[in-house]
């Protein structure tokens, strides 16, 4: 039977404090929870109160005074930190069970909501007494498909909702918060079938709500359903939304071809229009229409994606005309320019995008992708980063805060997958490996489309010795997202450089580091060392040791904050030094 914390009660319970015991102590000498110090101090302490039997003193309150060292003025329904902490210890032990307990007899169970643990014996697995009937793949996908359009128009997202009367839909009232309602909205309308077959009708409705629901995983758009025309919503004289979104679908079967477009409903532009043609799988098109999804949800919604480029551009507009502060701005265009900072970081775009956020939290609105992003600029204004010197009060920035920061941000909305991919960074840069790849997984579960989570893997498991499959997520995250930036593409140069392929480094450097900001002078002296290009090593080595001098003489001072791996700096200060760049002494 396999482990959940809401399944104690399927296991028969312990009550020997010993046995109990035991298994405490394998737990937190695991490798599960090697490095993470709190979890371990929170599974102790309410493990040995249930041993003392002191239940009635395992609560938020003590929990917050005793183990996370809380004062006495402490308020459990205002501060969520135990909450984080206890949802933390539960992904751990779900983990620890999942490989180095799976074969524990005693389970230890932190229900959701509870923190009194629970204790169960293992059963051994009972065999299958009937087996299922074999049904068709093509059979299977079909109901899976109906079923998911079923399920959708049941459970409404809070940034999913449906419109008009022509639909046969069931429109909800959703309270959403002042904040939420500044984000941009989709208005999706069902999808044209004109390949002449009426039986993929069904996609009208089906692939318009697995796209808006695709969309939505991303948390920085609103997505409505409307069974209204192209031309009845661009002649509303009170538009539904900010952008229409309208599709066709010329063939299905043997390629999927579809035409797309999103249009601005206010100024009638087009800002995105796409002719997408993908071939089927072998057994049916399911898959080609989940990339399909995947790949546009992650253009238009993604961090780089076309509404923040475009809220970006309308907000360079609109500051030429007037000096907007933060309290001018809506909190999307806060966000736009956080995304600005996460394209090109520099110390003008992290000034303009922090400022915004923390007003947008002093408003008292809690926001998940707020609270995200402001852990994100955290972790770039830390010390121990080393990105930006002579950041004006230090003190208000370092790798706990941006991890607290994350942590909240969760608290508020576990779904938020971003949010979990920066806690899994800062986890990395925190040296807690096993711990940023748990959270990196969960980021990638609650959203799929998310190449930055992907790429993420992928360089988490590189840097630790998985080749083999980091390079697999990062190739994955490129397909996602073809215009990646630059840094998806580190592990595959420091791949190249380990392989001693020279050609192969040189072509990473010429088509996605190019030369410049980032160390991008760095990458391209490196391969022109390994191809032994006298004329290319002249002209980058003066301004690779510029660009030292600059950090602490130091070429390598980022890519040391970035990688995190021995093996793959040794290998590139071993070409730095062959062509006479001097390295501070280890």
């Amino acid at each position: 039977m396999h482990y959940e914390d809401t399944e104690a009660n399927k296991y028969p319970r312990i009550t020997d404090t010993t046995v109990i015991q035991d298994a405490l102590t394998r737990v937190i000498n695991s490798p599960e929870f090697k490095d993470s110090k709190r979890s371990k101090q929170l599974l102790k302490y309410i493990v040995e109160k249930y041993i003392s039997g002191e239940t009635e003193h395992i609560n938020g309150t003590t929990i917050a005074q005793d183990v996370l060292g809380a004062g006495v003025d402490f308020d459990p329904s205002t501060n969520p930190i135990v909450r984080v902490q206890a949802g933390r210890l539960r992904k751990l032990l779900s983990e620890y069970y999942r490989r180095s307990g799976k074969d524990d007899e005693v389970l230890i169970f932190v229900a959701k909501g509870q923190y009194v643990p629970q204790f169960g014996k293992r059963q051994p697995p009972q065999p299958p007494t009937n087996k299922a009937p074999l049904i068709s793949l093509r059979t299977l996908c079909y109901s899976i498909f109906a079923l998911g359009i079923i399920i959708l128009g049941i459970l409404i997202l809070p940034s999913v909702w449906y419109s008009s009367q022509k639909m046969p839909l069931v429109k909800q009232e959703v309270t959403i918060s002042p904040q939420i309602q500044t984000y941009p909205s989709i208005v999706i309308l069902p999808f044209q079938n004109l390949t002449e077959d009426p039986k993929y009708d069904v996609l009208k409705q089906g692939f318009q709500h697995q796209l808006g629901t695709d969309l939505s995983k991303f948390q920085v758009v609103r997505v409505i359903f409307s069974g209204e025309t192209y031309e009845e919503i661009l002649a509303a004289t009170d538009p539904l939304a900010d952008y229409v979104l309208e599709g066709t679908f010329l063939s299905v079967e043997i390629e999927v071809d579809l035409i797309i477009k999103l249009t601005n409903i206010k100024t009638r532009k087009t800002i995105a229009q796409h002719r997408i043609k993908e071939k089927s799988g072998s057994n049916s098109y399911f898959d080609a229409l989940s990339n399909i999804s995947s790949n546009l949800s992650m253009q238009y919604a993604g961090r780089t994606g076309v509404l923040a480029n475009e809220s970006l551009a309308n907000l360079k507009k609109e500051m030429t005309l007037s000096d907007i502060t933060p309290k001018n701005l809506k909190t999307f265009e806060c966000l736009s320019l956080f995304h600005k900072f996460e394209a090109d970081k520099t110390i003008d775009n992290f000034n303009q995008a922090a400022p915004c956020l923390q007003y947008q939290v002093s408003q008292g609105e809690a926001d998940s992708s707020i609270y995200a992003s402001l852990a994100w600029l955290t972790l770039h204004a830390a010390p121990e980063t080393g990105l930006f010197n002579n950041m004006p009060n230090p003190e208000k920035y370092s790798l706990e805060k941006a991890l607290e920061l994350a942590e909240q941000a969760i608290a508020i909305d576990p779904s938020n997958s971003v949010a979990h991919n920066y806690e899994a960074l800062i986890q990395w840069r925190l040296g807690h490996a096993d711990a940023a790849i748990m959270s990196i997984r969960q980021s990638i579960q609650l959203n799929p489309a998310d190449a930055s989570s992907l790429s993420n893997l992928g360089q988490f498991l590189c840097y630790s010795g998985d080749w083999g499959n980091g390079l697999k997520a990062i190739n994955e995250a490129i397909k996602l997202n073809p215009n990646a930036q630059y840094w998806y593409y580190i592990p595959l140069f420091a791949r190249a450089v380990l392989d001693r392929d020279g050609k192969k480094a040189e072509q990473y450097v010429q088509k996605h580091f190019g030369v410049g900001g980032a160390g991008g002078n760095v990458f391209a002296l490196i391969a022109a060392s390994m191809n032994g290009d006298i004329k290319k090593i002249q002209a980058l080595k003066p301004l690779v040791e510029q660009y030292a001098l600059e950090h602490d003489g130091d070429p390598l001072f980022m890519i040391r904050r970035t990688l995190q791996s021995s093996m793959i700096i040794d290998a590139f200060e071993a070409e730095l030094k062959s062509v006479g760049i001097s390295l501070p002494t280890k």
